[in-house]
């Protein structure tokens, strides 16, 4: 996404402030969908489990869109791990 793009849509949908929790954000969907929430100014949060490397998958959008973002290696389905992710 361009510059300009990027700007287009934070004037349009503005998260600045708010924060987005994606599961499944490190793989093809979750990815670009914490992408156009940090472009709308959203700190995103990916939840993912460890093959996808959700951290560098935040690195990736945080670098891109200048917003916080945080990737943690959770498993949805496991209660405790969901816990262990809320810190």
């Amino acid at each position: 996404m361009s510059k300009s793009e990027s700007d287009r849509v934070r004037q349009l949908f503005d998260l600045s402030g708010r924060v987005a929790i994606i599961t499944g954000g490190a793989g093809l969907l979750g990815y670009h969908h914490g992408a156009i929430l940090a472009a709308a100014g959203a700190h995103v949060v990916l939840l993912d489990l460890p093959a996808t490397e959700p951290a560098s998958r935040a690195v990736q959008i945080a670098a891109a869109h200048g917003v916080e973002c945080l990737g943690l290696t959770t498993d949805i389905t496991n209660e405790a791990s969901v816990s262990d992710a809320r810190g």
